[in-house]
């Protein structure tokens, strides 16, 4: 954390066309804040191999790329 406002670029990957939704676009932080940031992602379900797929979060500063995390989470869709 710093003193410092940030724009954040977020990436989701681990399915094929997968398409990442915000309703905030850039995603813009203040100094010392904490933000909620619901997402939508949608895939075709022909690129789903299995009912719950392994996916990344990566979330980086634009403008200082060291300002970087990335999570995992799991996309459920049907039943293939």
């Amino acid at each position: 954390m710093d003193d410092k406002v940030h724009e954040y670029q977020l990436r989701a990957e681990g399915i094929p066309d997968l398409i990442l939704e915000t309703d905030q676009t850039p995603v813009v932080v203040d100094a010392g804040k904490v933000i909620d940031l619901p997402v939508r992602l949608r895939a075709d379900e022909t690129n789903l191999v299995k009912r719950s797929t392994d996916i990344v979060f990566t979330l980086t500063a634009t403008d200082e790329a060291e300002l970087k995390i990335t999570e995992k989470a799991k996309f459920l869709g049907p039943q293939p």
